[in-house]
């Protein structure tokens, strides 16, 4: 994670423990990683070393490290793994109003950001649990749109979640936002008055009325 230090120890020996040995070089990371002791290490029978490393969001991306060591009779070997410098994308915009009415468009723009975006990164929004009323469109500009007219035969309350993915978090856990929206009607049950952005309503006797 970017601005998470990190820590890993490094280790080299012969299987002759008589002979020794000492780590001598490392590739694959910026000029910001640094190991202590420094390198090449003092000659020992078990050469140690410790990476340290805060990585910065414009290190964004995979790295490849390696370690080089040689021993007393000019022997030399290698090491590698890899290094995922990420950072978890985050929800910039306000939580989703909790209420709609039957007949009236619901809308809602969901927002988001990263550190890693300047540096190659992307966002993408999934919608989980969608109900049928409403349409989410991902942007592709780091922005969402949720969008709906509730009808007569959508009044209740539902309940899904919005996903916040980025590059590397597709395959990985996401951010999630969950959503609570209670579809509320505006009309008056008695059918006397008041009968405004019902969309479509059937009474009690059978009679329907459409906005």
């Amino acid at each position: 994670m970017t601005g998470v230090p990190f820590s890993q120890l490094v280790e080299a020996s012969n299987l002759l423990s008589a002979v020794d040995v000492s780590i001598t070089s490392m590739t694959g990371l910026p000029a910001t990683a640094t190991t202590s002791p420094s390198l090449p290490t003092t000659p020992a029978s078990v050469a140690q070393t410790t990476l340290n490393w805060t990585p910065s969001p414009s290190e964004w991306g995979p790295h490849t490290v390696t370690f080089n060591c040689i021993d007393a009779n000019s022997k030399t070997a290698s090491t590698s793994f890899n290094l995922l410098v990420n950072s978890s994308p985050y929800f910039t915009s306000a939580a989703a109003p909790n209420s709609a009415n039957i007949g009236v468009t619901y809308s809602h723009l969901f927002t988001a950001d990263d550190p890693n975006l300047p540096y190659g990164d992307d966002l993408e929004f999934v919608a989980i649990g969608l109900p049928s009323w409403l349409t989410f469109t991902d942007n592709g500009n780091g922005t969402a749109t949720l969008t709906g007219t509730p009808s007569a035969m959508d009044a209740g309350t539902y309940t899904f979640d919005i996903h916040l993915e980025d590059f590397y978090h597709h395959c990985g856990p996401s951010v999630e936002e969950t959503v609570t929206i209670t579809v509320q009607s505006n009309c008056n049950t008695t059918g006397t008055d008041n009968v405004t952005n019902c969309g479509s309503y059937t009474w009690a006797n059978g009679t329907t009325y459409t906005q």
